[in-house]
């Protein structure tokens, strides 16, 4: 069974090898769930997987949105408490689920039956014949079908709840959330075969330009250094075009943001991009990359809200410097690239897409359903989540995740 990785690949660039629906887009059907749909959607082969809130996990029909079977795993909904928060995955004709309260457990993706429950739990990830577990203080690894244990890892705790990237010769590359006085951001590198923590990427090794002196500030001199406190976002990395991508910020009086790449050996910056110096702004969404271009979405945090919030910029690797940038409402999940088009979602459900190379606008849809971050569904959502994949391409397709459950776009 075909298996669409989780952001297209491996690598999480962002970048799915399909049609998409580059001209013209309208809802083509709903497949509604009992409650909203956080976790990213999964498509395997012509079935297409959606766990919502409540926790229940649904199959159905890629094509026509038809369900095919739906199974209730967790116990619903109830005081702020989110079941399903994490997207499945997907391995031969399983499919691995993890409850938010710790569960997990593996169904048949062609029948929905209960195949086992997992001793081990954690955010799933499938790569090769390994099943990767992570929990916010532990990874461990599951040999591919009988899942018993290869190595267990706890020198990198603190994961953000979402699927590595990968490379092709087995390092992953795992961002860290924020807990005060747990987990204060970062990116661990892990050799896939051994569990070995191969090196740990802090954020205090970021830099970012100097600010201009305030002006009421007497004390500034020229060449004076301000401290400040730099973070990781709470979004996956990226492992594309010989870097590491993650999208950092500087907090003083207000937040300036910056995309950094890293080498993926040392964790060296070697690239940085900062969407506007002057603004308080931030880049909280995993970003794209394709063809010697980085895709991100910066938000303003100091804009009233019935402007844009969102901007979607192209950044050009080898200049540093935008090819253009785009407002498009406001930031729902990471923009995801196929055949030539990079599609964006806002929070109200309104779904836009831009021409890769001129920015562009192709066209927008309303979905009529909110796209909704972990955040708003569960009280403990913010830490160690990031705002799931929120449009799932496909050929001749595009599905989106809301607060209704898939919408399908033709």
């Amino acid at each position: 069974m075909e298996v669409t990785p989780h952001y297209g690949d491996a690598g999480r660039s962002g970048v799915y090898r399909v049609s998409g629906v580059p001209d013209k887009a309208a809802v083509a059907w709903v497949a509604r769930t009992d409650s909203p749909v956080v976790a990213s959607p999964v498509l395997a082969g012509d079935t297409l997987l959606a766990a919502d809130v409540s926790g229940v996990l649904y199959a159905f029909d890629a094509v026509t949105g038809e369900l095919r079977w739906r199974c209730t795993v967790g116990e619903g909904y109830r005081d702020g408490r989110a079941e399903f928060m994490v997207a499945p995955d997907v391995w031969n004709s399983w499919v691995f689920v993890e409850l938010a309260g710790g569960d997990g457990s593996v169904f048949d993706v062609r029948t929905g039956e209960l195949v086992r429950k997992l001793d081990d739990y954690g955010s799933p990830t499938v790569f090769g014949d390994l099943l990767l577990l992570n929990t916010l203080n532990e990874v461990r690894a599951l040999d591919l079908p009988d899942l018993r244990l290869r190595w267990r890892s706890t020198d990198a705790s603190g994961w953000v709840q979402t699927s590595p990237a990968i490379s092709a010769d087995g390092m992953a590359y795992a961002a860290l959330g924020f807990e005060a006085n747990h987990t204060h951001t970062g990116v661990a590198v892990l050799d896939m075969s051994s569990g070995e923590l191969v090196t740990l990427i802090e954020p205090g090794d970021l830099t970012f330009p100097a600010e201009p002196p305030d002006e009421d500030d007497e004390d500034w001199e020229d060449g004076d250094d301000e401290e400040h406190v730099a973070y990781f976002a709470q979004a996956h990395a990226v492992l594309a075009e010989g870097r590491v991508w993650m999208p950092a910020s500087r907090e003083d009086d207000e937040w300036t943001a910056q995309v950094v790449g890293l080498d993926p050996r040392t964790g060296e910056q070697v690239w940085s991009y900062l969407p506007d110096l002057d603004r308080d702004n931030e880049v909280d969404s995993g970003v794209a990359v394709l063809d010697g271009t980085v895709f991100l979405v910066e938000i303003l945090r100091d804009v009233p809200p019935e402007e844009d919030s969102a901007r979607l910029h192209a950044v050009d690797i080898a200049s540093g410097h935008a090819r253009w940038v785009r407002p498009f409402g406001s930031c729902a999940g990471s923009p995801v690239v196929a055949n030539g088009v990079v599609y964006v979602a806002s929070s109200t459900g309104t779904v836009s897409a831009f021409d890769a190379s001129t920015g562009e606008s192709r066209w927008t849809a309303e979905t009529g359903a909110e796209v909704l971050h972990p955040g708003f569904v569960d009280e403990f959502g913010d830490q160690y989540r990031e705002h799931g994949l929120a449009i799932l391409p496909g050929d001749g397709v595009l599905y989106v995740r809301t607060s209704a459950g898939l919408v399908a776009l033709r």
